[in-house]
């Protein structure tokens, strides 16, 4: 095969979707934590208080937007001389 990714008789992309190649727009409470140089609990806290970064419930899982993050971490700058 010539070319690098590979296509079905119809010329559809056919190669394996590999879930690293994507940028991650969801992450996790650790992941979140670390991103925004806050605690696990301190987040946990923010959310029963409603009073933390906008995030997503599924069942148990708990996950949070990078562009809400963002968002919210703008909302927060303080401008200093």
């Amino acid at each position: 095969m010539t070319s690098e990714r590979a296509t079905n008789q119809r010329g559809i992309d056919s190669s394996p979707v590999i879930p690293g190649d994507w940028p991650k727009r969801r992450l996790t409470e650790s992941e979140t934590a670390h991103y925004i140089a806050m605690s696990r609990p301190w987040l946990r806290l923010q959310r029963m208080n409603c009073t933390g970064p906008a995030f997503i419930r599924v069942g148990r899982a708990i996950r949070y937007d990078i562009r809400d993050l963002d968002a919210w971490l703008s909302k927060h700058r303080v401008e200093t001389e």
